[in-house]
């Protein structure tokens, strides 16, 4: 540090302290004035309007609802635009906000992962010092001084027990269990838009069939009311088909109210607003019945092989176990190699100090108040939480497959039967209304047939939705619904594996 004098009077040193003393006096009182003038009373102080004033009263906002939410600007559907099956579930995958926001985490995994890569690189920092002052030597000589010095220093870690390696391999398997967590919510999110699909679907022909029933009733209605123009009939006919019509109009309305709230359902699934108004194309599928009828244990066995929530807790148990051993390397010997590179400089920049420096360190564990050995416990045990768990998701999956499966089957078996009730019940009412026509039948007669075929309708449409629901359930739960293009598609496909007829 080098030193050196100057001629100024004393006076003059007083005079610049006293204005930099008043500048920032100044500075401080400006910056509390404004502060105030912003929030009163000043931050340091409990606002009375920070809180409601009394636990019944709820606190009010001092500005409106919306400044306190994020701008966000919804997805906006394509006018005029007639929606397909898979098209709708290709804008929800783009667009879900849990689809989002699972691929962002996965995005964070990576970035972590990379972080811990860089463990094997060397670490440089860049630092330094700067000092200055000013001072008198005399009575009437001051002196000022000053110096400054940066600093470069450069480690490199050589060994620290395998924890580098360690802590990278724990960060690889929350990348992948981040990744598998992605694809599970992709699967999900095709599901729900393949459920609500159908049963929007299934409404839509609920809808049709129920006005095919109100036209029905209104023909009941006719005839009653021909016949008793025609004197060959009492007014009670007329009346029970008036109340059978005003029946079949409310389960009209109902269904009506059903189809437009699955319309909401179904543009929240893409990840529209409800009220986006969807226009989706008529959906005609087939429906292999026969095809289903596949051996449960296989399935099962693909489920665990293909599940994606079953990876990730796969990864996440590898994960757990990685830590185990970035714990135990925490109480191994730590050896790195360090240099620095230093320089000093006086006031007039004439170098007054260079510093070159070379060393090793070391650090060696002794004692660590049992902190290590219980460190080390917690990782197992939460490795075998892990391990609880996976084992407990693994049942999940196959009791999920189990039920999937014979919800099927069972889907199946009501749909023959809804048909062969249809049949039965379509007959019945046209021999039923033939008969009452020609002043034979009995209108009681007449509308119960009428009752059973709207029955029988409604009874084939739900029996066909919860076919399609068990069926793209099943193939979520297998774990094969995102690699399914006939799925995507809307072609009626079933999971794969040999069938029961094939295996005998």
């Amino acid at each position: 540090m080098t030193r050196y004098h100057s001629t100024r009077p004393r006076n003059i040193r007083h005079g610049a302290i006293c204005l930099t003393v008043g500048i920032l006096f100044l500075l401080t009182t400006v910056g509390l004035a404004n502060e105030e003038k912003k929030t009163s009373p000043p931050v340091w102080r409990i606002d009375p309007g920070e809180t409601s004033t009394a636990p019944q009263f709820p606190w009010r906002p001092e500005l409106p609802l919306s400044h306190y939410m994020p701008a966000r600007e919804d997805p906006l559907a394509p006018a005029e635009k007639t929606w397909t099956l898979g098209e709708l579930i290709d804008f929800a995958l783009r667009h879900n906000p849990d689809t989002r926001a699972a691929w962002h985490a996965a995005r964070a995994a990576a970035a972590v992962r990379a972080a811990a890569g860089s463990a094997f690189l060397p670490q440089a920092d860049l630092g330094g010092t700067a000092t200055g002052g000013y001072g008198s030597t005399g009575a009437k000589n001051e002196t000022w001084y000053g110096s400054i010095g940066p600093e470069l220093s450069v480690t490199y870690l050589l060994y620290d027990g395998g924890g580098r390696e360690a802590g990278l391999e724990e960060a690889r398997q929350a990348l992948l269990a981040a990744n598998w967590v992605h694809r599970a919510v992709l699967q999900d999110v095709m599901l729900e838009v393949l459920q609500n699909y159908y049963i929007y679907q299934g409404t839509r022909v609920l809808v049709a069939s129920q006005e095919s029933a109100v036209k029905e009733a209104r023909t009941v209605l006719d005839a009653a009311k021909e016949r008793h123009d025609a004197g060959v009939a009492t007014i009670a006919d007329v009346l029970q088909a008036e109340a059978s019509l005003a029946q079949v109009q409310l389960v009209l309305q109902e269904v009506t109210r059903d189809l437009r709230i699955r319309e909401g359902v179904m543009a929240t699934a893409v990840g529209l607003p409800a009220n986006a108004n969807l226009r989706i194309a008529e959906f005609q599928p087939d429906f292999p019945i026969d095809s289903a009828a596949r051996d449960v244990d296989r399935l099962i066995a693909e489920a665990c092989q293909s599940r994606p929530d079953l990876a990730a807790a796969a990864a996440r148990l590898r994960k757990s176990t990685a830590r185990i051993r970035r714990v135990e390397a925490e109480g191994r010997p730590y050896i790195a190699v360090n240099g620095i590179f230093g320089a000093q400089y006086n006031s007039r920049w004439d170098t007054l100090l260079d510093t070159y420096s070379v060393g090793l360190s070391l650090r060696f564990p002794l004692f660590t108040g049992y902190a290590q050995a219980h460190n080390e416990t917690q990782a197992r045990e939460e490795a075998a939480v892990s391990r609880e768990e996976y084992a407990s998701l693994r049942q999940s999956a196959m009791l999920e497959v189990w039920s999937s499966y014979y919800t099927l089957q069972a889907a199946g078996q009501k749909i023959r039967t809804s048909e062969q009730l249809l049949r039965s019940a379509t007959q019945s009412y046209e021999v039923a209304l033939g008969r009452y026509r020609a002043g034979v039948g009995d209108i009681l007669d007449l509308l119960s047939t009428q009752k059973t075929l709207e029955t029988a309708r409604a009874e084939q449409v739900r029996a066909r939705t919860e076919w399609l629901v068990a069926l793209a359930g099943l193939s979520r739960d297998t774990g094969r619904i995102l690699d399914d293009p006939a799925m995507r598609q809307g072609i009626m496909s079933t999971p794969t594996g040999p069938s029961n007829e094939q295996e005998r």
